[in-house]
């Protein structure tokens, strides 16, 4: 079976406790992306504070958020905007 605390899908049946009601409300925070991640998850990695997106196909965008962020002279974030970026 696998385990919903992983960010696998739930089989039925499983216990909610705490524990997972944390996890999905944190968007699965923690140092390494969860090993299970599935497509349209959200993480929020605890090292550097950023938000990555699970896309299909096992993709991972990256989610600015807050400050202007400038790439070959154009910005690309600016005024709490939200733009996606890969590679993570």
């Amino acid at each position: 079976m696998a385990d919903i605390l992983d960010g696998y899908d739930s089989e039925g049946y499983e216990d909610y406790c705490e524990e997972v009601h944390n996890l999905i409300k944190n968007n699965w925070r923690g140092p390494t992306i969860a090993t299970g991640i599935q497509p349209g998850m959200l993480f929020s990695r605890s090292t550097d504070d950023r938000l990555t997106h699970r896309a299909s196909a096992g993709q991972d965008y990256l989610i600015f958020q807050g400050d202007i962020v400038c790439a070959d002279k154009e910005v690309v974030c600016a005024d709490n905007s939200v733009v996606v970026s890969l590679p993570v």
